[in-house]
């Protein structure tokens, strides 16, 4: 498929930790659906019901209380939403291995679903076409590259700054040449095992 023929769906998650395998789990969900042919976007947030506390941890860098997702929809109600409007689409995300981790986990049985789905991950492409940057944090790579970066770290803040950091990477994909999706994406969604790998990568101190 032809990049410049793609939709893409730019996601990230707010979790309640680490790790999915752990018992933690997503508190919010966001996604900027762009379809490059039209030049438009269309935006999906929502907070989610964990069914669990919220860990320090997390709430410092996502600022996400207990208070603000009780009573709201729970996973199983709000990903068939997501999964609707990401339908038809390739899947982008910062480190993708941290959210596809979550995503499968909240899927269960069902997570067979998603292996359609081809897979970009931004982070991936930073490292590989840029270099020079040096550190790779999100918020840092994209003030490397020149984008004004937000103050809270939620999910459609950082869905969005994603965005940013990927349409400088198709620039730099286009003016190489590269003309097929499927070149700089997975082959299709991650598998259980890569997921756990990055994971343990996670908890030795690479998580970003």
């Amino acid at each position: 498929m032809k990049i410049g023929e793609c939709e893409f769906t730019v996601f990230d998650v707010e979790t309640t930790g680490l790790s999915p395998y752990s018992g933690d789990r997503i508190c919010e969900i966001a996604a900027i659906r762009v379809d490059l042919p039209r030049k438009t976007a269309r935006k999906f947030s929502c907070l989610v019901d964990p069914r669990r506390p919220i860990s320090y941890g997390a709430f410092s860098i996502n600022g996400i209380t207990s208070q603000m997702v009780a009573g709201k929809p729970t996973i199983d109600k709000v990903l068939p939403n997501f999964l609707k409007f990401a339908a038809g689409s390739v899947l982008v995300a910062y480190n993708a291995g941290f959210d596809l981790a979550f995503l499968e986990s909240a899927m269960g049985d069902d997570k067979e679903t998603l292996r359609d789905y081809l897979v970009v991950d931004a982070l991936r492409l930073a490292r590989k076409f840029f270099p020079e940057a040096g550190r790779y944090n999100l918020g840092l790579f994209a003030r490397h590259l020149g984008i004004e970066t937000p103050l809270e770290h939620r999910a459609l803040a950082d869905a969005s700054m994603t965005w940013k950091v990927f349409e400088k990477e198709l620039a730099v994909i286009a003016s190489r040449g590269i003309e097929d999706v499927e070149d700089i994406a997975y082959s299709k969604f991650k598998t259980t095992e890569a997921i756990r790998e990055q994971e343990m990568l996670n908890k030795k101190g690479g998580a970003l």
